[in-house]
C-alpha cells in the first residue's frame, strides 16, 4: 500500500472516490465507475448527465469510497489534509481546491480546522454523478479503490496531537473522565439491554454520552479530558486518538455481527497514542448483551 502523497498533471476526480490519471484508473477505483455513468446503478443516474467542471489550480482528492463513515475520514483523510497544509503553508501555495464528496457537518469543521491558514482556498461538493477534470491533482496512496482499510496510524497520532493544540482551550467544555459512549443515537448495533448497562455504569461513576450531534471541537474536548473510556464498537471510537496516553480504554464487540470479528483498527490507534486499551468480544442473545460477564471485565481491567 502506498502511503506517500501523489501528484498527477492532469487527472478526473468524481464525488464518490473514482480516480482517473495519467490514462489510467488508481488503485482499482474504476469499480466505482458505474456510479457516475447514467445508469441504474445510481437512483439519479437514469436522470442526471455525467458533469466534468475544469479546474486550473491544485486540486486535493480528499475522498474515499467510504468517506461518509467517520472512522475513515479521520483516520485516512485528516491526516492527509494536515500533510497537505505543512506542504502548501512550506511552498507559500494560497489558492487552491479541496475536492470532496457531498461534504458533512463535521467534514466542514476538519477542513476549517486543518486548514485555518489558508483564505483562499475554495470546498469544491461533489454530488457522485459529478467530477472535476484537473490539471494538477494531489491524492494519498491510501485513501482511493479498493485498498480503503490500511492506515499509517502514526500519521493519526501527528495530526490529532496538531488539532488538539490548535483548537484554543477556552472553547473546551471540561467533561466526565469516565465515559460510556451509547449507540442510542444511531440504527446500527443497538443492544435492547443498553438501558441496564448505562445504570450499572452509572453506579461506578461513568456518565453516558451519544456522539451525533456534537462538534469537532466537543468530541475532541470530550477524548481528551476522559481518563476512562468504555465503549461498544463504532466509528465514534477513533477519536481515542484525541487522548492523553494512558487513557484507559475498553472496546467491547457483539461476535453476532461478523463484520466486527478481526477489528483491530482502534487498537491499532490505541497502540500508537500509548493507551491502556483492552478488547472484549461477546456474544448477543436476541440483541441483548450478556451485562454481567461484561461488568467483571470491567472489574478486571481496573475501570
Amino acid at each position: 500500500m502506498n502511503f506517500e502523497i501523489c501528484y498527477a498533471e492532469k487527472g478526473v476526480s468524481s464525488g464518490n472516490g473514482c480516480l482517473y490519471v495519467n490514462k489510467k484508473w488508481v488503485e482499482e477505483s474504476e469499480y466505482l465507475a458505474h456510479f457516475i455513468y447514467g445508469n441504474g446503478h445510481h437512483e439519479k443516474g437514469l436522470t442526471k448527465f455525467f458533469e466534468i467542471k475544469n479546474i486550473n489550480v491544485p486540486v486535493i482528492h480528499a475522498w474515499v469510497s467510504v468517506g461518509y463513515n467517520y472512522y475513515h475520514w479521520l483516520a485516512q483523510i485528516v491526516p492527509f489534509l494536515y500533510k497537505m497544509a505543512q506542504i502548501f503553508e512550506k511552498e507559500n501555495i494560497e489558492d487552491f481546491c479541496i475536492v470532496i464528496g457531498k461534504v458533512s457537518t463535521f467534514q466542514r469543521e476538519y477542513i476549517n480546522n486543518i486548514f485555518f491558514k489558508f483564505k483562499k482556498y475554495r470546498v469544491i461538493s461533489l454530488e457522485a454523478f459529478e467530477a472535476v477534470n484537473a490539471n494538477q491533482g494531489i491524492y494519498y496512496g491510501n485513501s482511493v479503490g479498493l485498498e480503503t482499510y490500511t492506515c499509517n496510524f502514526f500519521e493519526q497520532i501527528e495530526a490529532a496531537n496538531f488539532l488538539r493544540n490548535h483548537i484554543k482551550k477556552d472553547e473546551l467544555k471540561i467533561c466526565s473522565e469516565k465515559i460510556y459512549i451509547s449507540r442510542k443515537d444511531t440504527p446500527h448495533r443497538k443492544m435492547k439491554n443498553e438501558d441496564l448497562l448505562i445504570k450499572k455504569l452509572e453506579e461506578r461513576g461513568y456518565t453516558s454520552i451519544t456522539l451525533t450531534g456534537k462538534s469537532v471541537t466537543e468530541q475532541i474536548s470530550i477524548f481528551e479530558n476522559a481518563k476512562y473510556i468504555i465503549s461498544p464498537h463504532g466509528a465514534g471510537m477513533t477519536n481515542i486518538m484525541f487522548c492523553r496516553p494512558h487513557t484507559r480504554v475498553l472496546e467491547f464487540h457483539c461476535l453476532q455481527n461478523k463484520h466486527e470479528v478481526g477489528q483491530i483498527c482502534m487498537a491499532k490507534i490505541a497502540q500508537c497514542a500509548n493507551i491502556d486499551y483492552a478488547s472484549f468480544f461477546m456474544r448477543e442473545n436476541g440483541n441483548q448483551i450478556d451485562i454481567d460477564t461484561l461488568m467483571d471485565s470491567i472489574i478486571n481491567f481496573g475501570m
